[in-house]
């Protein structure tokens, strides 16, 4: 038996649901909060503890503050190990790395995509990245 509406019609209502059914299963932003909250705590023991970067070179990366000091090779360098040991050693990180990088889609929209820039791991990846 067809169906009395045209396909282009019913294609535009199976996408809709889609949609709204991706939408329904959103976690809380209060989530999303907390999970970058552990992921930045994290980053900064690593940077301070292990490698015993300066305390102020977090802060200064936490407040968007561009320093000379983030092209330095070394910095970049040891960014980029504090990084990739948070990766592999606390669920917060790959965690956020898999919700707004690598899932399909991605949450970075909205209010999420807000709180991701606003992560030490989305600041430090930045850093990474263009030096």
């Amino acid at each position: 038996m067809s169906s009395r509406f045209p396909q282009v019609l019913l294609d535009l209502i199976d996408d809709y649901v889609k949609a709204f059914d991706l939408c329904e299963s959103l976690p809380e932003v209060s989530a999303i909060r907390t999970l970058i909250n552990k992921s930045n705590k994290n980053l900064c023991k690593i940077a301070t503890q292990m490698l015993e970067l300066p305390h102020q070179i977090m802060i200064d990366i936490s407040l968007d503050l561009d320093h000379e000091i983030f092209r330095n090779d070394a910095i970049v360098s040891m960014l980029d190990d504090i990084v990739s040991i948070s990766l592999m050693t606390h669920f917060s990180t790959p965690a956020l790395f898999w919700l707004f990088v690598q899932k399909t889609p991605t949450l970075y929209f909205g209010p999420y995509g807000v709180l991701f820039e606003q992560s030490l791991l989305f600041k430090m990846i930045n850093i990474i990245t263009s030096a």
